[in-house]
């Protein structure tokens, strides 16, 4: 006589079948390949962000658990809290808000979590010109 256990990695969430024939205790014998994701609604995240020059703009996925801490980095170099840069959860949200564009925050972002990564390209505009001038807010 054969039964499956089916169980779950309370670490790292992969599905391990353990199963037994006859009066024997379960063994290990595999582990199912695709893992769940730590990311959810991938497909519908917004990648490439277009943001102005001095204004505010937010890098935004979600993950599957609430619990799940990310890492975010900038051409390669994890991104520490600054002034202007720092991260945010909210739910299953995780954020990197960036409070004032400058020209040098144009790159690639990457919000990682354990081995997988989310990829986005932030592109820097100037400030946007009326009549060939530049709009200045406060005169």
């Amino acid at each position: 006589m054969c039964s499956v256990h089916p169980e779950q990695c309370s670490c790292c969430g992969f599905k391990v079948v353990r199963f037994c024939i006859g009066n024997s205790i379960p063994t290990l014998t595999s582990t199912e390949i695709r893992a769940k994701s730590a990311f959810l609604n991938k497909e519908s995240v917004q990648k490439e962000v277009k943001a102005t020059l001095s204004q505010k703009a937010t890098l935004s996925c979600e993950v599957a658990d609430n619990k799940t801490e990310v890492k975010w980095y900038k051409d390669g170099k994890l991104l520490s809290p600054s002034r202007t840069v720092h991260s945010e959860s909210k739910g299953k949200t995780r954020q990197l808000v960036m409070d004032s564009i400058e020209k040098k925050d144009a790159g690639e972002y990457i919000c990682e979590v354990g081995t997988e990564k989310l990829a986005f390209k932030v592109l820097v505009t100037g400030m946007r010109t009326l009549k060939g001038m530049v709009c200045v807010r406060g005169i």
